[in-house]
């Protein structure tokens, strides 16, 4: 009987060394073997040198590498802030990679792509290009509130508190744009805005604001050729810029001040309708005739589609759907509370982020990233959002998504307190 008793503690003591051992293994095992343990999924996508961390291979660090950043992607699985729970987001589809961009300044929120190997985005006014090839990052601007880069990824327009300005992306060749109400302002009110460059990259369409409209501009950067545009139309005002459809045409949302049977009121507005203006024509035209009490608002565009909302009164009834420069609607559904979406560069593919619960005890969202293609419709990951949002932004070749939130998360040393973090995360849908 001591003997058996021995041997039955020896055995014991043995399990509970062994037992984590194991556990540890078969972890590290099923992680190495898992779809999302890199950016290739399952396979479908193709690897970049330097792109991913995690590698057998032992990579040699690179000379213009930041030393606070190390420009690469890390994991969904695994934690990049100390204290920060990476439970908050996760994988939804087996064939899909979603991996968290580490090491970026605090508070850095994305604001779009350079181009395949390069985003930009704001830590609070520092603008910052980000490189996924291990070169780390790159101090663009000190100070800029909004900033926009060119189509061919070269330049970036800014706005400061003097105007807009132009900066190439290396970080070279800063031109001051438009004065804020200076010389070469054919208004000496108003605070400037804008900055969305043409699809050749040769214009920039700016404005000034007022109380309760704008002056808009088209600045050609080259030879600072200033077009003001006549956006005024008879019972409309609030006109406010969706984008450029092409090099010659942009199209706008515009809000009616009256009622159609003609009585007015001080109102944000009746109905609001999108809105075509031909540069080349210096035409102003509707494409759609919303009633009243109906609001039809672009949020989305691309050469041949508008990606629209509509909602009537408080948005109780809102649906989203995509419509031809005619007004033709090709489709419209129930989405959900969508909070921001992007049509992708194909123009197949909308990927939209859809808000699925509140939560009023930490100030988080419960957010869904969906990208709908056709009929079909696939969650590619789920979120907890807090104050800030920034994307979906598709890649150039439209193989990626791009987007950053910030999210409030318990901390650890402080029962009952919260602390902020900011993520931002490449996916591969």
């Amino acid at each position: 009987m001591v003997f058996g008793s021995f041997v039955k503690e020896k055995f014991v003591l043995v399990m509970r060394f062994l037992l984590p051992a194991l556990s540890v293994f078969l972890l590290l095992t099923a992680f190495s073997c898992s779809p999302g343990g890199d950016l290739k999924g399952s396979g479908s996508h193709e690897d970049k040198s330097g792109f991913l961390t995690g590698s057998d291979e032992t990579e040699e660090k690179d000379p213009h590498q930041n030393d606070d950043f190390n420009g690469k992607l890390n994991d969904h699985g695994e934690a990049n802030n100390e204290g920060q729970d990476s439970s908050f987001f996760k994988m939804l589809v087996p064939d899909g990679a979603l991996h968290r961009v580490e090491g970026l300044p605090e508070y850095f929120l994305a604001e779009g792509w350079i181009d395949e190997e390069n985003f930009f985005g704001l830590t609070g006014t520092h603008c910052l290009s980000v490189s996924l090839l291990g070169k780390g990052t790159r101090s663009l601007v000190k100070n800029a509130w909004s900033a926009q880069v060119s189509p061919d990824g070269r330049k970036l327009s800014y706005l400061d508190e003097n105007g807009i300005n132009q900066i190439n992306t290396d970080g070279s060749g800063h031109k001051f744009l438009w004065p804020e109400g200076e010389s070469g302002s054919p208004f000496l009110e108003g605070r400037p805005a804008g900055g969305i460059w043409s699809p050749d990259g040769e214009k920039i369409l700016c404005w000034y604001e007022h109380e309760w409209d704008c002056d808009f501009f088209c600045l050609r950067p080259g030879n600072n050729h200033l077009q003001a545009l006549n956006t005024a139309m008879e019972g409309y005002f609030l006109a406010s810029p969706a984008g450029w459809i092409d090099d010659s045409r942009l199209l706008f949302n515009i809000r009616a001040s009256r009622k159609k049977d003609g009585t007015q009121e001080y109102s944000l507005g009746y109905r609001c309708d999108l809105a075509v203006y031909d540069l080349s024509a210096g035409t102003f035209e509707m494409i759609t005739g919303a009633e009243d009490g109906e609001f039809i608002e672009a949020a989305d565009l691309s050469p041949s589609m508008i990606a629209f909302r509509r909602y009537y009164g408080e948005a109780a009834d809102l649906t989203h759907g995509v419509m031809d420069y005619s007004g033709r609607v090709l489709w419209e559904k129930d989405l959900g509370r969508v909070l921001s979406l992007s049509l992708s560069p194909d123009e197949k593919k909308i990927a939209y982020l859809v808000e699925e619960a509140a939560s009023a005890a930490d100030s988080n969202a419960a957010v869904k990233l969906v990208v709908k293609e056709g009929a079909q419709e696939k969650e590619v990951a789920s979120l907890l959002v807090g104050d800030h949002l920034k994307g979906p932004f598709w890649s150039p070749a439209g193989d990626s998504i791009l987007l950053s939130f910030s999210s409030r998360l318990p901390a650890e040393d402080s029962a009952g307190s919260l602390l902020t973090h900011y993520t931002t995360l490449i996916i591969l849908p």
